[in-house]
């Protein structure tokens, strides 16, 4: 179970970096300018921010298109893993 969480944790912060990435080539739009600002806290460019930046995908100054992904991806994930309707639990 561990294991799984960790795995579904790196694999959000592939698909951030992913969005990044397009976002930066011009592939796709941010949809807005950021929308809030939280590098006073934690910024994602030095120290713990990177590092939970790169590990989660972590962003001090997100825009709505990397929010509505990671949102999707969690939704995605947490479907995924959800019992089927209708299962009973084993005693």
């Amino acid at each position: 179970m561990t294991s799984q969480v960790l795995i579904l944790i790196l694999g959000s912060g592939l698909m951030m970096t992913a969005v990044d990435r397009a976002i930066s080539l011009g592939i796709v739009s941010t949809l807005t300018s950021p929308l809030w600002d939280t590098s006073w806290i934690l910024d994602d460019a030095a120290g713990a921010g990177a590092f939970f930046s790169g590990l989660a995908g972590y962003r001090s100054r997100p825009e709505l298109l990397p929010l509505l992904a990671l949102g999707f991806y969690w939704m995605t994930a947490s479907l995924a893993y959800a019992p089927a309707v209708g299962d009973k639990a084993h005693a």
